[in-house]
């Protein structure tokens, strides 16, 4: 399955959007594909909703196996990096 995150908003900073997103993640048997075509932004609070909490429920491989990010810009990769991080230090 593929997730264009742009139907979310270009710029996306709720948890509540994260969650989401997140729940669709873990509904679908498929491998998720995370399109960030045309994305600017994406704040701490909503990759951690997504990724944060999938690495505390599920775990790292799990994240790593489920998800495929395409087209994040720096800033965006660079906040999901750290909301994985963060959450793998707890």
């Amino acid at each position: 399955m593929v997730i264009s995150i742009k139907e979310y908003g270009k710029s996306l900073g709720t948890r509540e959007i994260g969650k989401q997103i997140r729940n669709i993640i873990v509904n679908d048997e498929e491998r998720t594909v995370l399109d960030f075509s045309d994305v600017f932004i994406v704040s701490n609070s909503f990759s951690d909703e997504i990724f944060g909490a999938l690495v505390a429920q599920k775990g790292y491989p799990y994240l790593v196996n489920k998800i495929k990010l395409q087209n994040t810009n720096d800033e965006v990769a660079r906040v999901i990096k750290k909301a994985i991080i963060d959450r793998m230090k707890k």
